[in-house]
């Protein structure tokens, strides 16, 4: 029974060990996605959504960090499923927008384009 459970598990070390991996990567690049999410909820928070793709782009490049994504970082999808479910779109400037809100001192001016 002892060798069967272990052949079983032999799959399972690969798997850990790839994980173990991935975290040690996300771990490194931690500070500087942690600037970078900061800086743009500081800076780019009033910016249109041309500005903030272009800012972001040139942010990624002077750090070499390609696969930085504001919205994975500051949120996760539970929350992203929740707002959608009560109603908010689901594109990626209202989503921005929303994680700048929750995370952001400064008092917002929502203006609603539809009224």
């Amino acid at each position: 029974m002892a060798r069967n459970l272990l052949s079983k598990l032999g799959g399972e070390k690969v798997r850990w060990l790839d994980q173990a991996k991935n975290i040690e990567l996300e771990f490194k690049k931690f500070p500087l996605d942690s600037l970078l999410s900061a800086a743009f909820v500081v800076y780019l928070a009033d910016a249109c959504e041309n500005v903030r793709e272009k800012t972001k782009n040139d942010w990624k490049q002077l750090i070499k960090n390609i696969k930085f994504d504001f919205l994975n970082f500051m949120t996760t999808e539970s929350k992203i499923l929740k707002w959608k479910s009560m109603g908010l779109p689901g594109d990626s400037l209202t989503l921005e927008n929303s994680v700048i809100i929750f995370n952001s001192y400064k008092t917002p001016l929502l203006i609603d384009p539809n009224t």
